[in-house]
């Protein structure tokens, strides 16, 4: 079948800004694929993603789903929409789209179903989504044609939870290359709102709000780390990062440096806050594959990571992952970064974007997604 042949309808639990979302939204714009011949489903709201997808003229539906309750309506209309689209392949993102998705589109008569996993922590969460994921385990032997992992750690605990491992493979994330290292212009205008001079080293991190993104760790690591450098800023952005957040407050407070850290709420300019770092860190207690991460290191940062997910395969330098998690880990790991001169850590950078364009552009990633097509469609 030729690519413009094809029918893809995509299923995700939603639309607002987040990792899976945002490799999505990535994938649709990367593929030759023409729109009218994609659909996205989000189960629960449009969110900026899917504004800017229709935007581009990509069809969005959302279905508007609540609760718990609201499940057998939707999988009533995701039959209905299934039917009437009869799409080639139906590819569903995150555990609530992969088993509604997934049964919507057998009851619809579709086999080339595709299901997508983008985390390794199976741990935390809701009780809800443990429960889900459990029932996505025992189906996948008969739902999915093939399951997408995110990232070789995700597929391995999954597996461990007794998804099915041979219909299970892994594609990653892929970003631009065509995005410049850094923007001068940026910088300036980001250090000004946020009145940081030139001889600030400023540290950056990029997640929403959440006890496995682990901001705690990061707020936490600064007492080891100002005295001994007085001009060291750190700066957090993301959904909830902001000074109506009592918990964060609270640990900024106990912190015992309050004025070098700045709070930024979820942002769709992140990549003029990559230009006004100087360094960027990952502190996550759980990933699957860091995509924040990687866009950092394409904008020429030098990174350092907690060791979680697929971290130590983007970044390839283990001096630069901490050995263990906790605050003073992460101190220790982000010392080892400020002791080096402004050039070595320039090098640090560039090296890092260099990896990013060799091994994870985009257009790599979408050839991948389009050989998973021919392979599903031949079969």
């Amino acid at each position: 079948m030729d690519n413009s042949d094809k029918k893809i309808t995509h299923i995700i639990t939603g639309l607002n800004l987040g990792g899976a979302e945002r490799a999505l939204q990535k994938l649709i714009l990367n593929q030759c694929l023409p729109h009218k011949n994609i659909l996205v489903i989000s189960l629960t709201t449009t969110g900026s993603i899917g504004i800017q997808l229709q935007e581009k003229g990509f069809r969005v539906i959302t279905l508007d789903m609540k609760s718990f309750f609201s499940v057998p309506n939707t999988i009533k209309k995701l039959i209905e929409i299934l039917k009437k689209e009869s799409p080639d392949i139906v590819q569903t993102w995150l555990y609530h789209a992969d088993l509604l998705g997934g049964i919507a589109a057998r009851l619809a008569g579709i086999t080339n179903i595709i299901w997508g996993i983008r985390t390794t922590e199976l741990r935390r969460g809701s009780y809800s989504t443990a429960i889900i994921r459990r029932i996505c385990a025992l189906l996948s032997n008969v739902i999915p044609k093939k399951i997408v992992s995110v990232a070789y750690s995700a597929q391995r605990r999954h597996i461990d939870l007794g998804y099915n491992s041979k219909n299970m493979i892994v594609i990653g994330n892929g970003f631009d290359t065509s995005i410049k290292a850094s923007n001068d212009r940026s910088r300036k205008e980001i250090r000004s709102i946020h009145q940081i001079d030139e001889n600030t080293i400023l540290i950056g991190s990029v997640g929403r709000f959440n006890q496995v993104k682990g901001q705690d760790l990061f707020i936490k690591s600064i007492k080891f780390l100002a005295p001994e450098y007085p001009n060291l800023k750190y700066i957090l952005i993301g959904r909830n990062n902001n000074n109506e957040n009592q918990e964060l407050m609270k640990w900024i407070k106990e912190s015992g440096y309050p004025e070098k850290i700045i709070l930024v709420e979820e942002t769709e300019h992140i990549e003029k806050y990559y230009s006004a770092m100087d360094i960027f860190c990952l502190h996550s207690r759980s990933e699957g594959f860091p995509n924040v991460l990687g866009e950092a290191m394409l904008s020429a940062l030098p990174c350092i990571s907690t060791n979680v997910g697929d971290a130590a395969l983007l970044l390839d330098n283990n001096k630069f992952i901490t050995k263990g998690i906790s605050s003073e880990e992460l101190a220790d790991t982000i010392n080892k970064m400020l002791s080096l001169s402004c050039y070595e850590r320039a090098v640090i950078g560039a090296k890092s974007r260099e990896r990013i364009i060799k091994y994870f552009a985009m257009s790599s990633i979408s050839d991948k997604y389009l050989c998973l097509y021919n392979e599903i469609l031949s079969c």
